[in-house]
């Protein structure tokens, strides 16, 4: 008999995966969530387990396109052979592509590959914290792919770079991504230069990746020295004047284009970062109340930003604040992310720094209160309808378009800010419209998933016996009357689901599946 109200379990796997797969729950009861959380905080070195390793490697998507002048036309499966590649490999993509000598379906296939294993990741990785935070931090530092074709073809070095320290240390993490290509293209820092500093990138580093909007305080303060705490070199947040010597220390992070430096040098053309001092500033700059030293060793400047912004306390609050809500939702206490905020401050230089911040919160008993208050977005709730299922999902085009459909654009976010965390950005009517439509259609052979529903359900022969076992696999718990009741009443529709016809090879296939894709579209499913 399902209880009233989901599992500690339960909640934590809705939370800190992406939902519960068959014979979860009960493994976690077995050794205990304290155990559970343990092992998901500490991941393998490398980016998969073996058996989503496996299913990468054997994925294939279809790749079509016609003759040009200098290539021959394409139709095939192929697998994801851009997704481990280097950043010259993926350049050289996109570099024959603007000489003619490829179409431009080949740059576009190194982010379909990167949507691909990201689908597959989510559904079957086996530590599913590390792709939950690697979906938070790609949020965090968000890069829109379909801003420059050089961007979208660095993608998946890009998200390797996120992935890598997802649970790791901050500051690292924050450096990894300012001299990525993908970062570096994205807010114009590729073209920033002595003579003209961007601050594209300089502000953002501060407004979204550290700080944070609210400790900007330009609004109330004219000059540095009338921060509070900058005298003691502590300033409580940050001016316009911070961005500007951000900017100056910045200049001189590029990417390797083969451009031509002062009439002498000239890079090469493989799409890495590079510094070059020909095109960095030594001129005065003060950030955070630190005079940055001029002509010291190669970005030290840029470097020594990095690390005022990564250690001010207002970034540890930032971050905490994004985080815990992220996990929780908006009902999580003060105290709660003041606690996480204290963990990523006190384990600064920890290579683990992020995964020891996220223990104080999974540990915490917070963080299995208030279930159903976080609405789930598309992209998340479609992975726990394919998780509670025990779907095998292998990725196509359809099912990346119905999510982008949706309003969620994983890669392709059109500002630096990321995907909204908000419930209320996610409940338009077109966009549950379009998020319901996915879930009917899952089943459907163009989408890509195998759900085999039928096999799994041996014995139950009665529509109220197909109510418990899917409510028992979708929520954990007993739907409330009034999803029980509009079930029911579903059932009893032309073409609805009917006691005896539940079997394999039956006309009640069909129908089952629509059950579960209108109890994935209730309210105790689509919240966690």
């Amino acid at each position: 008999m399902l209880s009233a109200t989901p599992s500690s379990e339960r909640v934590a796997l809705n939370r800190m995966a992406f939902g519960a797969r068959p014979g979860d729950e009960d493994l976690v009861r077995q050794i205990g969530l304290r155990a559970y959380i343990d092992v998901q905080l500490h991941p393998p070195t490398g980016m998969d387990d073996p058996m989503t390793h496996a299913r990468l490697a054997q994925a294939k998507l279809r790749i079509n396109y016609g003759a040009g002048t200098n290539y021959p036309a394409l139709d095939e499966e192929r697998g994801l052979a851009l997704l481990y590649k280097p950043m010259p490999d993926l350049w050289s993509v996109q570099q024959k592509a603007a000489a003619g000598m490829l179409p431009s379906a080949e740059v576009n296939r190194a982010l379909e590959e990167l949507r691909c294993a990201t689908w597959i990741r989510a559904v079957h990785s086996s530590w599913q914290l590390r792709e939950v935070m690697t979906g938070f931090w790609h949020d965090h530092f968000n890069v829109n792919a379909a801003a420059d074709s050089r961007i979208l073809v660095s993608m998946p070095a890009y998200d390797r770079i996120i992935r890598s320290q997802a649970l790791g240390n901050f500051r690292k993490l924050i450096e990894g991504v300012a001299t990525s290509t993908a970062m570096l293209l994205y807010l114009d820092n590729a073209k920033s230069q002595a003579s003209r500093p961007n601050e594209n990138y300089a502000r953002e580093a501060m407004e979204l990746h550290s700080l944070g909007r609210p400790a900007y305080l330009g609004h109330a303060y004219d000059a540095w020295h009338q921060v509070p705490g900058a005298a003691e070199g502590r300033p409580a947040g940050f001016l316009d004047d911070d961005v500007f010597g951000a900017a100056k220390a910045f200049s001189g992070w590029t990417v390797a284009m083969g451009q031509r430096l002062n009439g002498r040098t000239t890079l090469a053309n493989d799409g890495t970062f590079v510094y070059a001092p020909q095109l960095h500033s030594s001129a005065p700059a003060r950030v955070l109340a630190v005079d940055l030293v001029p002509y010291a060793e190669p970005m030290a400047a840029g470097r020594k930003v990095l690390d005022l912004i990564a250690a001010h306390p207002a970034t540890a609050s930032h971050v905490a604040t994004k985080i815990v809500r992220r996990l929780i939702g908006p009902r999580a206490s003060q105290p709660l992310i003041d606690r996480a905020a204290q963990a990523f401050s006190a384990n600064f230089h920890a290579p683990d720094q992020i995964a020891r911040m996220l223990r104080v919160v999974l540990l915490d008993s917070e963080f299995t209160n208030y279930p159903g208050q976080k609405l789930r977005r598309p992209f998340e709730r479609i992975v726990a309808l394919l998780r509670a299922v025990h779907a095998e999902v292998k990725p196509t085009a359809p099912l990346f378009r119905a999510l982008e459909q949706t309003g969620q654009k994983p890669f392709v976010w059109p500002t630096p800010d990321g995907h909204p965390d908000d419930d209320e950005s996610w409940l338009g009517s077109n966009q549950e419209l379009k998020t319901w439509n996915m879930q009917f259609g899952l089943f459907a052979a163009s989408m890509g998933t195998d759900a085999a529903l039928l096999p799994q359900t041996e014995g139950v022969s009665s529509v109220d016996a197909a109510l418990e076992w899917l409510s028992s696999r979708l929520v954990g718990h007993q739907l409330s009357a009034q999803t029980y009741s509009a079930l029911l009443d579903d059932a009893l529709l032309p073409g609805g689901l009917r006691d005896g016809l539940i079997a394999k090879g039956s006309r009640g296939e069909a129908a089952l599946q629509r059950m579960v894709g209108l109890m994935a579209a209730s309210d105790e499913f689509a919240y966690r």
